[in-house]
């Protein structure tokens, strides 16, 4: 997704984003560090996309997971 996002494809790369997480979602529990990185990477690309609220709430859950761990 990060070629992608380079490239200028924000919509392209939110979906490949969308599919990592939830593969990494239904596989690993939510403070594997795999998951947290691709949430983190999904709300870039989503404030990126101008979705200030969708970022926001992606990087509220990432933050609770790295307060807890």
């Amino acid at each position: 997704a990060g070629t992608i996002y380079a490239l200028g494809d924000l919509r392209g790369a939110r979906a490949l984003d969308e599919l990592v997480l939830a593969a990494y979602a239904r596989t690993l529990p939510e403070d594997h560090p795999d998951v947290v990185a691709a949430r983190q990477r999904l709300g870039v690309t989503t404030f990126a996309l101008g979705d200030v609220p969708g970022a926001r709430a992606l990087f509220e859950r990432v933050l609770a997971v790295r307060e807890r761990t």
